[in-house]
């Protein structure tokens, strides 16, 4: 292996087909592994995407071209066997269990035997042989991860010793709210990386701090558009009204994983200003990373927070995860959605907003300010405490009611896939020349 600074040239650099491989089961990488997928297709690359078989593939449009393969975590020696599951007619994955493979619980028992058996670390170290051996079958011109942990970190030697061309997306320099406890793993995995792409020059400017000997393999791929959730304006009127609200509030989002960094505490003190009078909050998800023992209400820490601030008649809170269906709807039925985020690298809710037209409130975290530059319908706060999102909250509420501002939301076109996943082509040609 060649010193970690150092590039190594591989073959094939005219990228007719990359595997784009996301072992997670959550709507963020899968959503943006699934717009990648697609934007290498505009640009005449065959793209194969694998994934976890938890992953909510269901749920997205079965309109994508490329082929996407469920069998990260499947049994030993059945990748072939996944490869051969039936199409539907419009060319989209078929549904859970119609490929022939055995059902998740078979799946589920035969997997704790095996662990019993031999051990679940080696059970995930030939899970990882298996994968990268099938990938090396099929001559991919591109391993593509997005994800610094498929069967552990040994996968990615694995292929770079048989040779595979690896680029990796890294979504967070380190994970969210993080003591640096995984810096050890991720240095086993970015070296053995040809390319590693980040989403934004801050994120850049921030992993090279943190990893400055790999600085000549770093570049830019932006996070674009969503074209996987559906816009329907017209529920706007019915979840306002499920919602209770009255005429002429204004509704402030905060969704998904309600986690430390996405500081919910200040954007909740922040209804308690006067200037914030009209704002409404609505809450859907679920807490975690708060430390102490799970309540049974997801939101409970939320539901007290907003009681202790006075403020509980104006917070409206779902408690769980939604679908993508669900999710489209309440942002359109908002009126701001709301990053006040501590720490971030690139927010794909950032770009959600964005896609539907909404006004975002965000912090300068993560190149947050790169991606609003040119979308007016943006309040960049001054900084994450209370008295700064009170502010920037009564200065995106006054925007709200400025006129023309339902038409300062324009899509970007160096936000749309086919355009990202251009220059990250050119990226790759100009980085991993053939031999």
């Amino acid at each position: 292996m060649p010193r970690s600074g150092t590039q190594r040239t591989v073959p094939n650099s005219p990228f007719r087909s990359v595997a784009i491989l996301n072992p997670l089961g959550d709507f963020g990488i899968t959503t943006y592994s699934y717009e990648l997928a697609e934007g290498l297709e505009a640009n005449g690359v065959r793209a194969d995407f694998y994934t976890s078989d938890v992953s909510p593939l269901s749920e997205l449009p079965a309109r994508h071209r490329h082929r996407c393969y469920p069998v990260l975590g499947s049994l030993l020696l059945r990748q072939r066997r996944a490869l051969r599951a039936p199409r539907t007619a419009d060319g989209g994955c078929a549904p859970g269990g119609a490929d022939g493979l055995p059902s998740a619980a078979a799946r589920a028992a035969e997997d704790a035997a095996t662990a019993h058996r031999r051990g679940e670390g080696t059970r995930r170290a030939l899970l990882g042989l298996e994968l990268a051996l099938h990938l090396r079958r099929r001559r991919y011109d591109l391993v593509w991860t997005q994800w610094p942990d498929i069967y552990g970190t040994a996968f990615w030697r694995t292929c770079r010793a048989l040779g595979l061309p690896l680029a990796h997306t890294v979504h967070n320099p380190v994970p969210h709210d993080s003591a640096g406890s995984e810096l050890p793993a991720l240095r086993r995995v970015y070296p053995a990386c040809d390319l590693l792409f980040v989403h934004s020059e801050q994120a850049r400017g921030e992993f090279e701090g943190l990893f400055p000997d790999l600085c000549g393999r770093v570049a830019v791929s932006r996070h674009g558009l969503y074209t996987t959730y559906p816009r329907c304006p017209a529920a706007r009127a019915a979840r306002r009204s499920e919602l209770g609200l009255v005429e002429g509030a204004a509704v402030v989002l905060i969704c998904g994983g309600i986690r430390p960094y996405k500081n919910l505490d200040a954007l909740v003190a922040a209804l308690a200003d006067p200037r914030c009078a009209r704002a409404v909050l609505v809450v859907a998800g679920e807490e975690s990373g708060y430390g102490g023992t799970p309540a049974a209400d997801p939101l409970d820490r939320t539901r007290r927070l907003a009681r202790e601030a006075g403020v509980a008649e104006r917070v409206r809170l779902i408690p769980r995860f939604l679908r993508a269906r669900e999710l489209a709807e309440l942002l359109e039925a908002a009126d701001v959605l709301a990053l006040p985020y501590r720490k971030g690298y690139g927010s794909g809710l950032l770009l959600l907003g964005m896609s539907f037209g909404r006004h975002v409130l965000v912090a300068d975290t993560g190149g947050a300010a790169e991606y609003v530059a040119d979308y007016p319908a943006h309040t960049l706060l001054d900084g994450t405490g209370a008295p700064e999102v009170a502010a920037g909250l009564a200065r995106a509420i006054e925007a709200l009611g400025a006129p023309g501002a339902a038409e300062r939301a324009p899509r970007s076109p160096d936000l749309e896939w086919p355009a990202i996943a251009a220059r990250a082509l050119a990226v790759l040609r100009e980085r991993l020349p053939a031999r």
